[in-house]
């Protein structure tokens, strides 16, 4: 039986009207006067046909289950090779090893979006009538000037369609939320943006992002593999010491230690083969949960073949056919969580073993003293 969220934290959803309501009222032209480099036309409330045939709106619920900003990690700047060295054991061809500079600080979250999270950012932005669900289980966004686009397909998804309203099952409150397209992804971050008074960095009418910013995106792939690794070089980046692993090839060594800290093929066989809740493994270094396995990840980039030279902050080819996705799922083989190992996916598609996580450009300790002066 699927419940609602319950009602929670009303304040903050009057805040969230509050944001969403000022910008609602911009001209086109205000808005990028304002520097926000991107238009909120964005998404309209439609209505979707009951079981009787009647038509309606669909009612929100509060915010709930939205991270705060402590619930980030903050990643230094650093350079770091990305990739994997020819004796990596199932390593692919397109793992060419190279530095990254990464000049910025970010946050990253610390773990996957989960359902209750993406379930509050959807039902308050229903309740500003900017998101359209579609029948048959998609919820969908209409940008003007460009095609409708889904963001979740609600099929592949712990969400569901419940008496006109968006909801989830308690126990799944804390599961990833999957069925989410590359676009599902762009508008969560640019939801979650408004919601705590950010610059959006994510352009919607172009698919074009800000980094310079402040507003919550998806990372980099350069990115999400730093925060991966963690300072480690081999194939997992997790608390041991890479040679307690990195040294075992029989499957089943692996598949052992791998159960410590990813939700991968080796244990979520059988009735276990699904998504499962964010943070049941143990964490990286860097205290990231889930980065190897529960559900792969979208990442910004599109797909691409590394350059060999040292890169500062690359974001991936200007054009593309499929975005990075990065981590592996629960059904995936040890060797294809990896640290390096590279995943794509149709921006489009709504896998039920997708999900992601947001992150967000900081000010460089530089830019924090000249605002001091």
């Amino acid at each position: 039986m699927q419940k609602p969220l319950p009602q929670k934290k009303q304040l903050y959803l009057s805040h969230v009207r509050h944001l969403s309501g000022s910008l609602w009222n911009l001209s086109n032209t205000q808005i990028f006067a304002r520097g926000f480099a991107w238009i909120w036309m964005g998404i309209h409330l439609s209505t979707i046909a009951t079981q009787s045939g009647e038509t309606g709106a669909i009612p929100s619920s509060s915010i709930d289950h939205v991270d705060p900003l402590s619930e980030f990690v903050r990643i230094e700047p650093s350079i770091f090779q990305q990739g994997s060295t020819r004796a990596e054991a199932g390593r692919n061809s397109d793992e060419t090893p190279h530095q990254v500079k990464i000049t910025r600080p970010y946050l990253i979250g610390r773990t996957e979006v989960t359902n209750g999270q993406m379930l509050a950012v959807l039902n308050a932005a229903i309740e500003q009538e900017d998101i359209v669900i579609r029948a048959g289980g998609s919820v969908s966004m209409t940008i003007k000037g460009s095609p409708d686009r889904t963001l979740i397909n609600l099929l592949n998804s712990d969400i569901a369609l419940e008496k006109r309203n968006l909801v989830v099952d308690s126990t799944l409150e804390d599961n990833p939320c999957t069925g989410v397209t590359w676009y599902g992804a762009l508008v969560y971050s640019n939801l979650r943006s408004l919601n705590a008074g950010l610059s959006p960095a994510i352009n919607l009418a172009d698919l074009s992002c800000n980094f310079t910013n402040n507003g919550f995106r998806l990372p980099t792939e350069s990115e999400w593999e730093h925060a991966c690794r963690a300072g480690s070089t081999g194939r997992f980046g997790t608390q041991e010491s890479a040679r307690t692993i990195d040294h075992q090839h029989d499957k089943e060594s692996v598949n052992s230690y791998a159960d410590t800290f990813a939700w991968f093929g080796g244990n979520s066989a059988g009735k276990n083969k699904q998504s499962h809740p964010v943070a049941s493994k143990l964490p990286n270094i860097w205290g990231l949960y889930d980065m190897h396995g529960n559900v792969s990840e979208w990442c910004w980039d599109w797909y691409g073949e590394y350059k060999t030279r040292v890169n500062a902050d690359p974001s991936g080819p200007e054009t593309g056919w499929r975005r990075i996705v990065r981590g592996g799922d629960y059904i995936r083989e040890a060797n294809r969580i990896r640290s390096a190992k590279r995943g794509t996916g149709l921006p489009a598609n709504e896998l039920q073993t997708r999900g992601f996580r947001i992150a967000r450009t900081l000010p460089s300790p530089q830019q924090d003293e000249s605002t001091k002066n």
